[in-house]
């Protein structure tokens, strides 16, 4: 994130998109800018069962634009109640592909995070939103952060409660390019941060053979994670962040949905380093964010030409 936080929220119109709105208060802190952003589908005629036009696609697409202006516009002012007058919040209501105007959007309103839910209808009959989350976390090159909702509809008020940042690091350069965000986050909200290792002693005992690695592999092994870990630790600390190190063994998303509490943010690239005895960072992300018990901030891993990875 820039000096300047401004904050995207993609909404649909359902109550559990709004659960990505508590997050968006934590995370804009005292000072920056959200932005809602409902898109509604391209209109069409309403017929009858013989197929003739009864109410005109004008009709319908002014109906829908004119329904989504007012939602937000409502959801714009109760937000606005409850955050400080040093944030600003804006209303944007387009129409199109719901992923392609959330991509489109991030560049025109020069935002520096997204905050959206991974399902906001998941209702039987409705749609689901977690393709489009899903197209936005792979596409977009800001970093995004997916909440998995709860069933209970979204409420405004209080922010999110946040305690910890857990950032796993691979010891791939691809992986170190979360540690920015996740300090910045933490600087700006005086939050700690737990750098996580796995050794992945699951799928090494399967390429094994499936046999016991020997107690001195296994220390030589943690004690290689600990001094990847250790620099990106000290450079923390000297930032002023309170930074700890946690190495934990099994398999890797396992490993950290079941180390992440409530309170946390696991902060991770999009793509780390693959090969024997390592996990590959882009799957571990990707279960995460469908499977992890706490939000999961993505952030887009880049070549050395600047673009993000493919």
């Amino acid at each position: 994130m820039s000096e300047t936080t401004q904050l995207l929220v993609p909404l649909d119109g359902s109550g559990l998109a709004l659960n990505a709105i508590p997050y968006a208060q934590a995370l804009v802190g005292d000072a920056g800018s959200i932005v809602l952003l409902q898109v509604v589908s391209p209109a069409k005629p309403v017929r009858s069962g013989l197929g003739t036009p009864v109410v005109s696609e004008e009709f319908t697409g002014a109906w829908g634009l004119e329904t989504a202006h007012k939602g937000l516009d409502d959801t714009a002012e109760s937000l606005r109640r409850h955050l400080p007058s040093s944030v600003s919040i804006r209303s944007i209501v387009s129409s199109g592909d719901p992923a392609t105007e959330v991509l489109n959007a991030i560049g025109r309103e020069k935002i520096t995070t997204v905050v959206m839910t991974s399902h906001a209808r998941g209702a039987l009959g409705r749609a689901a939103f977690g393709s489009v989350a899903d197209r936005v976390a792979h596409n977009a090159d800001v970093p995004v952060v997916i909440i998995r909702p709860t069933d209970e509809t979204g409420v405004i008020g209080r922010p999110a409660f946040f305690r910890r940042i857990v950032l796993p690091l691979d010891g791939s350069n691809l992986a170190a390019e979360a540690v920015p965000f996740a300090q910045n986050v933490a600087t700006r909200l005086n939050l700690p941060i737990s750098l996580v290792n796995v050794l992945d002693t699951v799928s090494t005992y399967a390429a094994a053979g499936a046999l016991p690695l020997p107690q001195s592999a296994l220390d030589e092994w943690w004690n290689e994670a600990r001094d990847m870990l250790t620099p990106t630790a000290t450079a923390l600390e000297a930032a002023g962040i309170t930074t700890k190190i946690e190495i934990l063994q099994g398999a890797a998303f396992a490993a950290i949905a079941n180390y992440a509490k409530p309170g946390d943010i696991i902060v991770m690239t999009t793509h780390g380093r693959t090969g024997f005895v390592r996990w590959l960072l882009g799957s571990v992300a990707e279960k995460l964010v469908r499977s992890a018990p706490v939000p999961v901030c993505v952030v887009p891993a880049r070549k050395k030409g600047g673009a993000p990875a493919a």
